[in-house]
């Protein structure tokens, strides 16, 4: 028979029926005893020693700008004092880029490694300058044309030909070359006429003439 309380010429000697103790608050084979008196031996696993765990999960805070491995427990478990646990994820979490795909000087993780540096260079003539020089975008809409570059600012220039809107029996034919452009004449040689051709923030491009349709490339030199 379990007993809890003991009490001798009128003294409490022993009393543990206060007692809260369980097996799922005790570190495995510890042994205690509940408010009834019956023993109870602790279950809770127990950590004593480095260990490695690789079913983490990348997680990503765009609050923090921090990076985190998580990793659920699927039971009750103490660690002790002075161990080291190693939560690991695949590499591939974090891309499949190599150093040769980043541009030199640059770093990133992937699966070649934690914030390896870049070693691609962009040719820029013979000189082996690596300053970037232009860049080309095809313009997919005519008639509400946008493009998207890697920078804002610099010199744009177009290129390509185009239709403006129907008028009478009248459709209008243009040529662009650059920073001006050709109306086609029925006789003549057509005028060239200047443009200012400007890409805001979200890409849009102003200083063409009103198309209907066309097939345009931009050209951006910073």
């Amino acid at each position: 028979m379990a007993v809890n309380k003991v009490v001798y010429g009128g003294n409490t000697i022993v009393d543990i029926s206060d007692s809260t103790v369980s097996a799922s608050d005790m570190a495995e084979g510890v042994i205690a005893y509940e408010a009834n008196g019956e023993k109870v031996t602790g279950n809770v696993h127990v950590e004593s020693a480095n260990n490695t765990f690789k079913d983490g999960e990348a997680v990503y805070s765009s609050i923090t700008s921090q990076i985190g491995v998580k990793r659920t427990y699927s039971e009750d478990t103490l660690i002790r004092s002075g161990v080291t646990i190693f939560h690991h994820i695949d590499a591939s979490n974090f891309g499949d880029a190599l150093a040769s795909d980043v541009a030199k000087g640059k770093t990133f993780t992937s699966v070649a490694g934690v914030k390896v540096v870049g070693t691609r260079e962009e040719s820029g003539g013979s000189g082996g300058d690596t300053t970037l020089n232009a860049e080309v975008q095809t313009i997919a809409n005519a008639t509400s044309p946008s493009a998207t570059f890697s920078g804002t600012g610099g010199t744009y220039k177009v290129y390509g030909y185009g239709k403006g809107t129907t008028s009478g029996y009248t459709t209008p034919q243009y040529a662009f070359c650059g920073d001006k452009y050709y109306t086609m004449a029925s006789w003549g040689n057509p005028t060239p006429k200047s443009m200012t051709i400007s890409v805001d923030e979200n890409g849009n491009i102003t200083g063409l003439p009103a198309l209907a349709s066309g097939n345009l490339t931009i050209v951006r030199t910073p």
